[in-house]
Order: structure tokens, then sequence, then C-alpha cells
């Protein structure tokens, strides 16, 4: 199985704001763009979208272990 690819010198970054980092992620069963943008009051945001509908997001769930391990 190919590992999935992360592209940090997408197109979508070249929209991006000043305070903010756009990068897109891809594999054979989808993809997706994640926004790194440090907020005005300085926390750091991070949003994920134009997501394929194969694509699961999961927020503050524990890591599955990896295989062999």
């Amino acid at each position: 199985m190919k590992r999935p690819k992360v592209l940090t010198r997408c197109v979508a970054n070249r929209y991006a704001a000043p305070n903010e980092r756009i990068v897109e992620f891809t594999s054979k069963n989808g993809g997706g763009l994640i926004s790194f943008a440090t907020l005005f009051d300085g926390r750091l945001a991070v949003d994920v979208y134009h997501c394929y509908p194969t694509v699961v997001v999961r927020v503050g769930t524990q890591r599955p272990p990896r295989h062999g391990a």
C-alpha cells in the first residue's frame, strides 16, 4: 500500500491569507486541503476542507496501533 502524499507547494497556497498556510494531501483513496492559520488572538486554527467523501477526519482521538507494532 502506498503512503499518502503531502504537497506543501500546492496551487491553493497561492490564495492563502498572509497569516495562513495551505497544504494538499492525496492518496489513491482521496484527498483534500488543510489550512493552518494564526488567529487574531495568537491561537492556531487548523481547518480540513475540500475532502473527498472517502476521507475521515478524526479530532482528539487516540491513534490506532500501527501494523506490526
